[in-house]
């Protein structure tokens, strides 16, 4: 989303452990360990750069709890160029709060799976009213914490179904039309592809999010095509 990376331009329960592998990282999510290694071409920011954390949480639900965020190799020149470039393309991981704590059964994991399945156009516009309540706040914010105007509200959510699914992870992916006003500009209307995943590894809820703007259905490819990757290695890299 374009309004997000102007932020970061401008600018827990859950511990970040680095491995020699700059592209590997350790999860501590409560009491449970968990394995991430990076995709193809991405890498965790927050540990080198800590106003990526300070927004990523920005934007992260209040029944939620940011762990990471992966931005593509190419943007970290630009990054460290202290440049701003916007991004199309990149991914948090989160966990919900009232299950940080708490190991969870893969029968828990099971019957969440299957609500989200068959309520998933009634899920994704409480989605939808949470998130904007959640950007009102964010816009507010960031508008004191900055210095600048900034205003962003999602207009409409039109999923477009499930990608995959297997026992311990579903990728269910969505259209989102998001209008956005920065630093008194004009009023700018984009489209994203989002998708979203939930996975059960190692006792614990993930739930992966990877957005791209949207200008074909190469895009909508791409981010399908990246989750249900990147979930099948989180799950691999755990076994």
């Amino acid at each position: 989303m374009k309004a997000f990376w102007v932020v970061a331009g401008l600018a827990l329960s859950v511990t970040l452990l680095f491995c020699k592998d700059m592209s590997q990282i350790h999860l501590s999510v409560g009491n449970k360990n968990i394995h991430i290694k990076s995709p193809e071409n991405f890498h965790e920011v927050t540990r080198n750069y800590p106003e990526y954390k300070k927004i990523g949480e920005m934007f992260t639900p209040p029944q939620n709890l940011f762990l990471a965020m992966f931005l593509p190799e190419e943007h970290l020149g630009f990054i460290m160029k202290d440049e701003y470039k916007v991004l199309e393309r990149y991914i948090t991981l989160q966990t919900l709060k009232d299950l940080s704590l708490q190991r969870l059964s893969r029968e828990t994991f099971k019957e969440t799976k299957n609500k989200l399945e068959k309520n998933i156009m009634t899920l994704l516009e409480r989605i939808v009213n949470e998130t904007n309540a959640r950007l009102d706040e964010t816009g507010k914010r960031i508008s004191t914490d900055y210095n600048t105007d900034f205003k962003v509200q999602i207009n409409k959510a039109h999923p477009l179904g499930i990608a995959h699914e297997e026992e311990n992870a579903l990728v269910y992916s969505m259209l989102i039309k998001a209008q956005n006003q920065l630093m008194n500009k004009k009023i700018e209307t984009e489209v994203i592809v989002g998708t979203s995943s939930i996975i059960f590894v190692n006792g614990a809820f993930l739930m992966l999010h990877v957005f791209s703007g949207f200008e074909s259905q190469k895009d909508i490819d791409w981010a399908e095509d990246l989750s249900i990757k990147f979930a099948k290695s989180i799950l691999d890299s755990n076994k």
